[in-house]
């Protein structure tokens, strides 16, 4: 059986660019779907198309330029690769970091910088689209220094202070694979969401139990396994009876084991960021709610 060849969204206003964009990725032998802006485009990421990754123009006509754009398609397909481009300036500059982990491709680019970049961002897991998610694993990473996890005391949250709104520390009760999980410390963005402080309180106590099974599934993967574990949680809300204001949120979450002195898994690093707050949806419905729900799961060993 032939496999489905890898595809690429083009998103550019440009037709002379845009159809050398796609002859370039055709003959380097992509599968190419192209889109002459950002409110085109949003149609076919929401569709059943096969979409692997997004290479789109910052500055388009309409109402979503590149930025806008790609943040509804991650929001949509929680997994997808981004790659951006532009050719002004200011941009480049305001956006450095997105330049510097190989996300946004400076114009005029030439076609070989392209299916280079392409293949990079191809091969780059779904966390690293993530900026906070992504500083956290690098961090944890390198406290690992050859051993399978962290312990506790080698975690500095000073040094994390500039995504420390998003991090959360579990603590590990029982035996495998009877675990339980309750919040040690809670991320001010998560008593946001929530509206309350979960500071002792047993992870998804009072969320329905399929989502409580998930999670903890997920908590209980990377504790036995000792590994880091990516979620994110995607909500499309096609169906006509869902708020508006719902459409397209998303959640991701990133799950690193941290070890006692003695060896065993005794806390869990969490970070996780929202494309909500309690002030635009509530967390009960969204948790309620399973219609255009999309969950992906990425293991980071």
């Amino acid at each position: 059986m032939i496999p489905d060849p890898v595809t690429i969204l083009v998103v550019e206003d440009d037709e002379d660019v845009r159809e050398v964009a796609v002859l370039c990725l055709a003959d380097a032998g992509y599968r190419v779907l192209t889109a002459a802006n950002g409110d085109f485009a949003l149609p076919i990421i929401a569709g059943a198309e096969r979409i692997d990754l997004l290479f789109s123009d910052v500055v388009m006509p309409g109402t979503l330029n590149g930025f806008a754009l790609a943040r509804r398609a991650v929001a949509l397909r929680p997994t997808l690769k981004v790659l951006l481009t532009t050719g002004y300036a200011e941009q480049i500059v305001a956006n450095e970091a997105l330049v510097a982990r190989g996300e946004l491709l400076a114009k005029p680019y030439r076609l070989s910088d392209l299916v280079e970049r392409v293949v990079e961002r191809l091969d780059a897991g779904a966390v690293q689209l993530n900026k906070v998610l992504f500083r956290l694993l690098e961090y944890w990473r390198a406290k690992c220094a050859g051993r399978p996890c962290p312990e506790t005391a080698d975690i500095d949250l000073a040094a994390l202070a500039d995504i420390g709104n998003y991090l959360s520390i579990l603590r590990v009760q029982g035996t495998p694979p009877d675990l339980i999980f309750s919040y040690r410390l809670v991320s001010p963005e998560l008593r946001t969401v929530f509206g309350v402080d979960l500071s002792g309180r047993t992870v998804g106590e009072s969320s329905p139990a399929a989502h409580r099974a998930f999670i903890t599934g997920l908590l209980r993967e990377a504790v036995i396994r000792r590994l880091p574990v990516y979620s994110a949680t995607g909500f499309s809300y096609a169906d006509s009876t869902a708020p508006a204001a719902l459409a397209g949120l998303s959640t991701e979450r990133l799950f690193l084991p941290l070890a006692a002195p003695d060896g065993r898994v005794s806390d869990c690093l969490c970070g996780q960021t929202f494309d909500w707050t309690s002030a635009g949806a509530t967390v009960t419905h969204v948790l309620q709610r399973s219609i255009g729900r999309k969950d992906t799961v990425d293991r980071l060993g």
